[in-house]
């Protein structure tokens, strides 16, 4: 008999309710999520916030390249969205999505 491989089309849906009731419904838990991502995240939208010193030019130990991808999505949401709550959750969603995608991925191809 063949292996059981379940489909993607079966393991998405969970995923992404679990995925989506996180982003809208957990707070902000840990400093470092606010003040290494949000914050400099703002600072990238919006033109002001707080400046860590891991993303200080006198440090420079992070860089904005990773968050410059969070910002292109942050951007478009914010031309639809007016309140900087309703952007920050699309972002978290948006986040939130793509994990459940990758998540049922991998568990579709893994599993044998």
């Amino acid at each position: 008999p063949r292996p059981y491989r379940p489909r993607l089309a079966l393991l998405l849906p969970p995923l992404l309710a679990v995925r989506l009731y996180g982003a809208l419904a957990s707070p902000i838990t840990d400093c470092d999520e606010a003040f290494n991502y949000w914050e400099p995240l703002h600072y990238l939208l919006y033109g002001r916030g707080l400046q860590t010193w891991e993303y200080s030019p006198v440090f420079g130990l992070r860089s904005y390249a990773y968050l410059a991808m969070h910002a292109a999505f942050a951007r478009l949401a914010s031309s639809v969205l007016r309140s900087k709550v309703s952007v920050f959750l699309a972002v978290r969603c948006a986040l939130g999505c793509t994990s459940a995608v990758l998540e049922a991925r991998l568990a579709a191809r893994t599993c044998a």
